[in-house]
């Protein structure tokens, strides 16, 4: 065998000199390099024991890295297809204040498809012979100026919620438009989706199972979860999965991509005969409907102007050629229904194409879908509304009451052991200053600490060197503070009463709150005019407002209704004479943020008793004995229930958290025309807003 590898060996380098030697070269360098390569190889020799695993590995690990390559592929594709902008959407919607404004801006898709797709198109990135007409560029630019005008016209506006939507549909056209650059591979005839599915299930489905139970178990609230989803009915759980479907079937279902919608017609979105139905016409009636829908759930409502640009997006979008259509198929649909043929409809469709009866269909069309969602949302949403507002007209006010004092307005500033001095007097300062009908009244500040350090006293008229300051014991929060006000004051109380905290929440807001105060607060006359010669504010929340039912109330912040205090204290802030019926609570407003003014007649109208009961279980020093503490009453965690990330305790007990949202309801201001038609604090205003939008008015 070795003398037989020698002689092959001598052979070549025989052959190599001649070659050299006659200046004769056959093969190139690279050929040469190849055979050294080969030559070496062969040298090389392999341990015994070593050499089938060796051979096994290096057929194994080409697949191997295919089959790695494959999977990070499809899971990148996927996360940037669908889970980054499902998340995003899913966020928004969250945060979202005004589904009826979300649901127009789902448009937006097809708009950044349009202007996505131009640029790559002007950039070569796509093959020049997919055609692109330069109309959809307009389009997508005034569907932007259209989508815009809504959206700053929307009061319950949040900033951060249309971020994270239109940031979601930005990405889902980016990654069509970087799965359309490239080469397309043909599909077969009869295309099989086998392999695409088992990659998905196994490759794309479990990591991102893993990273959402992980994240479930690691920030979610199971228990409070399953509390209140044990409350729910049937009819619950429809309102609460069926817009989840809806965003599911919207975002996971495969689009048109816009480069394949017809041209040549005056809307890049036209449905043609050739081209139907388009997913542009899907998209802009699911809008509608969510449009109408929301109105049914929420206390939400669109402006006449914002219903107008919903209107010309869509006129624009579907066009006038297939809006002059809509009659013709409507009555052939009928004579269909009917078993008759529609085809001698069908035939007059070119008849409906004449300008004078195409335009006269679609302003006609245009406007009377503009006040049939107008007065669905102004009538048939607030009416559906009305059963769900029960109680009396007017609250009970004490109008007999005199305050002792001439000064009309007191300023009470309640002050917790973790915040600032410093803050005290910026409040104080910043709302003298900046509210000439608050400085008119030269009001009295007084100062309520629940610091426990000695010399807090001091400390805090170094930095305020105005007002009376009062220290209190570390129990019962700030909630407290204003409830031993009010029955430490019960016969001495003013006109008006400004309530505010030195929380971290009215510091980081003090100018939308201070907006809110100069917009829609109504001061009692100066003397000597009489006390109560005008309107006056009964009530004004100076922080958010949210709407819950009565019998299962939770907010979004996570609070939940554990001590039932909801529908008692309502019903105990509206007494009815013997022999009436009582009323029953259906639906209320909470406040947010413990900054508020209030009337005296209004605290005065609430019994004293009531006051008192709530008073006595923040202010008791007990754990073990106060009702306010109580394991039952703190919901399914008991004592280890935390709230906001803190378990209960005498300093802030979570009995305080309800009462900071019990303000309206028990003076009297949880009504339906508030939950309608108050702006968020952030937006401040909306279009023809009174002041009575907000505030309460004696």
């Amino acid at each position: 065998m070795e003398e037989r590898e020698y002689n092959e060996r001598d052979e070549r380098d025989d052959r190599h000199e001649r070659h050299e030697r006659h200046g004769r070269y056959d093969v190139n360098d690279y050929e040469l390099m190849r055979r050294d390569e080969e030559e070496g190889l062969e040298e090389i020799t392999g341990h015994p024991e070593n050499g089938r695993w060796e051979r096994r590995w290096k057929i194994l690990n080409p697949w191997i890295w295919i089959a790695f390559s494959i999977w990070s592929i499809l899971t990148t594709r996927r996360i940037l297809m669908t889970d980054f902008p499902l998340m995003y959407f899913v966020k928004s919607i969250m945060l979202f204040n005004n589904l009826a404004v979300f649901s127009t801006l789902l448009i937006l898709t097809y708009a950044f498809d349009a202007l996505l797709f131009s640029l790559a198109y002007n950039l070569r990135l796509l093959h020049r012979d997919q055609g692109f007409d330069r109309i959809l560029v307009v389009w997508a630019l005034g569907i932007f100026c259209l989508i815009s005008m809504i959206v700053y016209n929307d009061y319950r506006l949040n900033m951060e919620a249309l971020s994270f939507a239109v940031l979601g549909m930005f990405l889902v056209s980016l990654t069509r438009t970087i799965a359309a650059i490239g080469y397309q591979v043909p599909l077969p005839k009869n295309p099989s989706y086998g392999a695409k599915l088992y990659f998905m299930l196994w490759g794309g489905l479990p990591p991102c199972l893993a990273i959402t139970i992980y994240a479930a178990y690691k920030y979610e609230d199971f228990g409070t979860a399953f509390t209140i989803l044990r409350t729910w009915g049937f009819s619950t759980f429809v309102k609460n999965l069926v817009p989840g479907a809806l965003t599911h079937v919207l975002l996971n279902t495969p689009l048109r991509s816009t480069l394949s919608l017809s041209v040549g017609s005056r809307s890049p979105y036209e449905s043609t005969e050739e081209n139907t139905p388009d997913a542009i016409d899907a998209t802009l009636h699911l809008s509608l409907g969510l449009l109408l829908m929301s109105s049914l759930k929420e206390e939400n409502a669109l402006h006449g102007f914002q219903i107008i640009m919903f209107m010309l997006i869509y006129v624009t979008s579907i066009g006038p050629r297939e809006i002059s259509l809509y009659i013709p198929k409507f009555v052939s649909f009928v004579h269909t229904l009917r078993h008759k043929s529609g085809t001698p409809i069908r035939k007059t469709y070119l008849l409906w194409h004449k300008p004078l009866l195409l335009w006269t269909t679609t302003v006609l069309f245009t406007i009377f879908s503009s006040i049939g969602i107008l007065y669905w949302m102004d009538n048939i949403s607030i009416r559906h509304d009305q059963k769900s507002w029960s109680g009396p007209k007017s609250p009970n006010l004490d109008i007999s009451y005199r305050a002792a004092t001439q000064n009309r307005l007191q300023i009470v500033i309640g002050h917790s052991a973790d915040e600032s001095i410093f803050a005290i007097k910026g409040i104080v300062t910043g709302i003298l200053s900046s509210q000439p009908n608050v400085m008119a009244h030269k009001p009295d500040v007084l100062i309520y600490t629940k610091d426990p350090s000695q010399d807090i006293v001091k400390r805090i008229r170094e930095e305020v060197a105005f007002g009376d300051i009062y220290t209190l014991p570390n129990i019962g929060g700030v909630s407290g503070i204003f409830l031993h006000h009010i029955l430490k004051n019960w016969d001495n109380l003013p006109t008006q009463t400004l309530f505010l905290t030195t929380s971290s929440h009215t510091i980081n807001n003090f100018d939308l709150i201070g907006r809110r105060l100069f917009d829609y607060y109504e001061p009692p006359q100066l003397p000597p005019a009489a006390e109560n010669s005008d309107i006056l504010t009964g009530f004004l929340n100076l922080g958010e407002l949210e709407t819950c039912d009565c019998y299962n109330c939770y907010d979004r912040s996570g609070w939940h209704d554990t001590f039932r205090l909801i529908p008692s204290m309502w019903s105990a802030s509206r007494p009815v004479e013997k022999g009436h019926t009582a009323y029953r609570c259906k639906k209320a407003i909470l406040t947010h943020g413990n900054n508020f003014i209030a009337s005296a007649a209004r605290i005065r109208g609430v019994g004293r008793d009531i006051w008192e009961t709530l008073d006595d279980a923040l202010s008791n020093p007990s754990l073990s004995r106060g009702w306010a503490h109580d394991r039952l009453k703190l919901g399914p965690g008991g004592r280890d229930a935390e709230m906001f990330g803190e378990k209960d305790s005498l300093e802030k007990p979570h009995l305080g958290y309800t009462v900071e949202r019990l303000w309206g309801i028990l003076l009297g201001c949880s009504n339906q025309e508030i939950a309608w038609r108050c702006p968020s604090l952030w937006r401040g205003w909306r279009r023809g807003w009174e002041k009575d939008d907000c505030a309460c008015r004696d």
